[in-house]
Order: structure tokens, then sequence, then C-alpha cells
């Protein structure tokens, strides 16, 4: 598995909507939470703060959740959530800031738009191999030390 070293950016513009997509490294909820908190700072007058998050494996994720905030139920969320299971990248939290340009989409559209502009930040990302550790003490006597 793969995790992100630092945040990513990317904007993907179709017909005169924009989404700013970002990519961060998260390790619980809260850290995902408080990138959804600057991100809404950052664009805070977009009309839809769209996220997906993947803590652990993606085959066997600790923790997964998804929002479409306010988008046509399941054309938001949900697609950039399986974007996330597709790529052998954990520990990461995707958010896209949209701005509406004028011309509806549609529930086929905005799937592909919130799944390509998902699919771009995340080739964006700089990652590195996770491989996991856990702390062993072990306490002998001295005559055993060898």
């Amino acid at each position: 598995m793969r995790i992100p070293t630092q945040a990513s950016w990317q904007t993907y513009s179709i017909k005169k909507s924009q989404f700013h997509a970002y990519a961060l490294p998260v390790a619980t909820r809260e850290e995902a939470m408080s990138g959804l908190v600057y991100a809404k700072t950052l664009y805070s007058d977009a009309r839809h703060h769209c996220w997906a998050y993947l803590i652990g494996d993606p085959q066997q994720p600790d923790t997964q959740a998804s929002n479409d905030d306010g988008e046509p139920s399941g054309t938001a969320g949900k697609p950039m959530l399986n974007v996330l299971q597709h790529n052998d990248i954990g520990n990461v939290m995707v958010i896209i800031c949209r701005y509406f340009g004028g011309v509806k989409l549609g529930a086929g559209g905005l799937v592909r738009a919130y799944s390509t502009a998902t699919l771009q930040v995340i080739n964006g990302l700089t990652t590195t191999q996770y491989i996991p550790t856990e702390r062993v003490v072990v306490n002998v006597d001295f005559k055993d030390e060898q």
C-alpha cells in the first residue's frame, strides 16, 4: 500500500463548472474533518464541498466515508470513494470544491466529473510505500543475551 507524503491540488473544468480537488494525507477521521474545514475556508464561496476518505489498507480499510454535500445522491462522494478504493493508496482524503458554471451536467456527468477530478488529484500525489511496524520489547536475563 502507498500513502501520500504531502497534499496535492488539481483543477478540472467541464462545461464552465470548476472542480478544485484537494488530496491530503490523513490517519484519523479528525484529521480528515480538519482538512475539510481548511478547504471550506479556502473555497468558502464554492457551491459544494464534496469529500471522501479512506483510512488504512484500500483492500480492507479501517474506516471510509464520503459525502455529496448537496449534489444529487450518489453523484459525488461515492464516485470519489470508488476511485480511492481502486487505487492502491491508503490514509488519504479527497475534497472537491465545485463552482457551478451555469450548465447542468446531469447525474452521469456529475459522476464522471467527480471521478475524473479525483483521479487527476490522486495521480498528482507524491506517495511512499507504507510498511506497518510494531514495537516489541523483550526482557531477558543477562545470561540469555546472546
